[in-house]
């Protein structure tokens, strides 16, 4: 891989040797291949084709279509090694991509189902958590395992703390959350979330507070949000919230913890200094995930059935006009400056980019995916999970 300095005096020494027109045509090259500005491009793969889908997040158009040698199932980008990562978890592997050429460097062996991927803090780790409770993080740098935890009940839902020191596994039916110090390289401490075992309970993953010290869990099945310290690894407060609460987010400007609640179509909102609900605002869709935009005064409510995106003010705390989109939409995400909403249009390949500012949709960008999974950027708004 070309790192930036060297590609800078290799720029530099053709510059000398080559005319102005030459130079240019140079550039362009290198502008059409390289995938590696965290911030612009979004990342999307197709679930029936083996390509990724690269999007220029300012353009609003297809920068590439990065070829791979198989259906990836979910993909995770790294602004610090320029790398991107496709999980196959069938054959208990990924696949590296080096983003300034697009090409594939590594195929490496996890050793078990890459189910969920997430990356850590320093962008340079990568922890792959698996269905049957198995947990392994690679450095992508020197392409080697540095931990493994097996035994968990399951590792789907897992989160970094805000420094990248500790992953927070939820084990749902167990009501606990198993806490793995990354540097002992072993499970050191669990925090019960309260109520018994239960092989039907359903919890979401954690998401931190802006400043790390806090997280929150919602326990779906009974209808509560858990507030948990991240310092002392213990269960703050349990507060009722809505019907069916998902994954709950925490804004930005650390000032809310917004609570899709999925069953009675819902939005709680809840103070992030008191953790009392300020607000339960109707949303009128079955939610699969909330995002914010536009410098946290709204809130966009992602739908697990249909095609609207439910649009919530923050300021005012009331519902807006929904935006129509022209089918169904997987989970989002924000870009970085908090302007705009990306989110993959599930059957059509297409991916929506809605302003955060105007309400309304920007482009819809076509592709040849035909169907795509879910949506990847490495630098964005989404900070707390």
């Amino acid at each position: 891989m070309i790192s930036r300095l060297r590609l800078a005096a290799l720029l530099g020494a053709i510059a000398i040797a080559l005319p102005l027109a030459a130079i240019g045509d140079i550039l362009d090259i290198f502008k059409g291949e390289a995938l590696t500005n965290g911030s612009q491009f979004a990342f999307a793969p197709s679930t029936s084709k083996k390509i990724i889908v690269a999007v220029d997040t300012q353009e609003h158009e297809v920068a590439a279509e990065i070829e791979i040698p198989h259906i990836a199932h979910s993909v995770v980008a790294s602004n610090e090694l320029d790398l991107l990562v496709a999980t196959n978890p069938d054959k208990h592997s990924v696949t590296v991509i080096n983003l300034y050429n697009r090409e594939v460097i590594q195929e490496l062996d996890i050793g078990m189902r890459p189910d969920v991927v997430l990356p850590n803090a320093y962008d340079r780790f990568i922890t792959f958590g698996s269905k049957n409770g198995s947990v392994s993080t690679w450095d992508l740098a020197t392409f080697q395992q540095v931990l493994r935890v097996d035994g968990l009940t399951s590792a789907l839902a897992i989160t970094f703390s805000f420094d990248g020191s500790h992953l927070f596994v939820v084990e749902e039916e167990r009501k606990r959350v198993s806490v793995i110090d990354m540097s002992a390289r072993k499970k050191i401490a669990e925090i019960a979330l309260g109520g018994a075992e239960d092989p039907a309970a359903k919890v979401s993953a954690m998401s931190r507070s802006a400043d790390g010290y806090t997280g929150y869990i919602s326990v779906t099945s009974e209808n509560r949000l858990v507030v948990v310290d991240l310092v002392d690894w213990s269960v703050k407060k349990s507060v009722p919230v809505g019907n069916g609460p998902i994954r709950p987010y925490s804004t930005a400007d650390n000032r809310n913890v917004l609570v899709p609640n999925k069953n009675d179509q819902t939005l709680s909102v809840l103070s992030s200094f008191s953790h009392q609900v300020l607000a339960t605002i109707p949303t009128d869709v079955d939610a699969r995930a909330v995002n914010t935009g536009w410098l946290d005064t709204v809130a966009f409510v992602m739908p697990a059935t249909g095609n609207n995106v439910a649009v919530i003010d923050l300021r005012e705390f009331e519902q807006k006009d929904p935006i129509r989109l022209p089918g169904r939409t997987d989970d989002g995400l924000v870009t970085s400056d908090s302007k705009t909403l990306l989110t993959s249009i599930v059957e059509t390949g297409q991916i929506a980019a809605i302003s955060a500012r105007s309400l309304e949709l920007e482009a819809l960008i076509d592709s040849n995916a035909k169907t795509l999974h879910g949506i990847e950027i490495a630098v964005s708004n989404n900070v707390c999970h």
